[in-house]
């Protein structure tokens, strides 16, 4: 059995702490996290309109999906509107003290748990999660997001 690094558990016991406590989603998204950012009655309505012309264009049993692919382009670009509009364009999470010493290792554990939960609008790419290290005497860490729409 393959012996699991301590930075990555690390880096997992962080990733569930941005989820538990920062990790925002829309009213409008299928699954919620604990922080949920209440959409304008307008930009409900739309979106819950391009949702349902989504689901009523599924052909569950075959055919061409054509017209499934261009409503879930649609649909897609529209939630990626309201997230560049609703949401921090970078999020910081001040975490309890933490020392990795591997970053590679404790930035997968990140990166592994926020993709897990499905319901992450910021970048899983290494060099875009920011870790920083404040002075001895603070109580805690800090893991910068950035937002991911494209």
């Amino acid at each position: 059995m393959k012996e699991i690094n301590l930075n990555y558990q690390i880096g997992q016991y962080v990733g569930e702490y941005i989820f538990s406590h920062y990790l925002p989603t829309l009213s409008t998204d299928m699954m919620k996290s604990n922080n949920i950012i209440k959409l304008s009655d307008a930009d409900t309505e739309t979106c819950e309109t391009l949702n349902k012309a989504l689901m009523d264009s599924y052909t569950w049993n075959g055919g061409s999906g054509d017209k499934e692919h261009v409503l879930h382009t649609t649909w897609l670009k529209h939630q990626n509107k309201m997230a560049d509009k609703y949401l921090k364009h970078e999020l910081e999470c001040l975490v309890p003290k933490i020392y990795p010493k591997n970053m590679k290792q404790f930035k997968d554990g990140i990166i592994n748990t926020l993709w897990n939960c499905d319901l992450c609008w910021y970048s899983l790419k290494p060099n875009d999660i920011e870790f920083i290290q404040t002075d001895e005497y603070a109580w805690c860490s800090i893991i910068n997001l950035k937002l991911d729409t494209k």
